[in-house]
């Protein structure tokens, strides 16, 4: 077992970064010092490895060009398409991101509207307790 310690979380925009990983035959068996999400995130013994299409409610694997192009037709006809996501993405991937939402007439949306989002606005609102 390898233990690798001040491993870095990148799954929210805290960067917690004195987590400790416990591997094993190239695979995370632990998480310390992360929060569920975290953990959850560094864990990823369930992630989706090929692309998945939705056929008479079934999941299908695809090929990745076919799940481009169906990316593409569901684009094309959606009224005012939500990009969603984007917290964990290179900045990179979020300019084109952003270019592809104006392209489309679309919205962004980052994970901030259901972790940090709230918790500023309360503090807008509120007020943070502390010294002044």
């Amino acid at each position: 077992m390898i233990v690798k310690e001040d491993v870095i979380c990148s799954f929210c925009g805290c960067l917690c970064d004195d987590l400790k990983v416990e591997v094993e035959d190239n695979r995370v068996m632990r998480v310390r010092h992360a929060c569920r999400l975290g953990a959850s995130k560094l864990m990823g013994h369930d992630r989706i490895k090929t692309p998945l299409i939705r056929q008479n409610d079934i999941l299908k694997e695809v090929s990745y060009q076919e799940a481009y192009d169906k990316s593409a037709e569901i684009l094309l006809h959606a009224m005012h398409p939500l990009l969603y996501g984007w917290a964990s993405t290179v900045c990179e991937a979020q300019m084109k991101g952003i270019l592809l939402a104006e392209e489309i007439g679309g919205v962004l949306d980052s994970t901030a509207t259901v972790c940090h989002g709230p918790s500023i606005i309360g503090i807008e609102e509120k007020g943070l307790a502390g010294q002044h």
